[in-house]
């Protein structure tokens, strides 16, 4: 952005220095050479400011992205202060959410990987997954955003 600033000050500095000569030039090819040349630096200039205004507004977009993705950071740091790491079963954890924290949310897991992954992702029970504990026959979640199951 700042080159395009540079180059468009150039040009405008030039373009001064043009009309200084065009005001100095005493015949209608001299006078026509320097307005050919004035206007060519015109254009440069506008080209190079023109430049960067397109850089300034993607930096703007780029800084509104930024400041949403603080305060997305922001708002999962809370969130994931609601959970702890437990062992849900022999070997395997997920995080649970702290009975001080719940509120009026029924408790639940959410998936390890998920929450490293900065998103919450509570763990559901796979389909024709049934508890039978009597035969040991492990009921199994699994998370809807990535392949994670745990059997319990």
């Amino acid at each position: 952005m700042f080159a395009e600033i540079a180059t468009g000050i150039q040009s405008l500095n030039a373009a001064m220095g043009l009309l200084k000569t065009l005001n100095a030039a005493s015949n209608q090819a001299a006078i026509n050479e320097v307005k050919l040349e004035l206007q060519a630096r015109l254009f440069e200039a506008r080209d190079a400011l023109s430049a960067a205004q397109d850089a300034q507004a993607t930096a703007l977009e780029r800084i509104r992205e930024l400041e949403q993705e603080i305060v997305k950071l922001k708002d999962w740091e809370g969130e994931k202060q609601r959970y702890e790491l437990r062992e849900v079963a022999s070997g395997s954890f997920a995080y649970s959410l702290k009975s001080t924290m719940a509120g009026a949310e029924p408790p639940h897991w959410t998936c390890p990987k998920c929450y490293q992954d900065g998103v919450k992702s509570i763990l559901q029970k796979e389909p024709g997954s049934l508890t039978k504990t009597h035969l040991n026959i492990p009921t199994t979640y699994a998370c809807a955003r990535c392949p994670t199951k745990i059997a319990m």
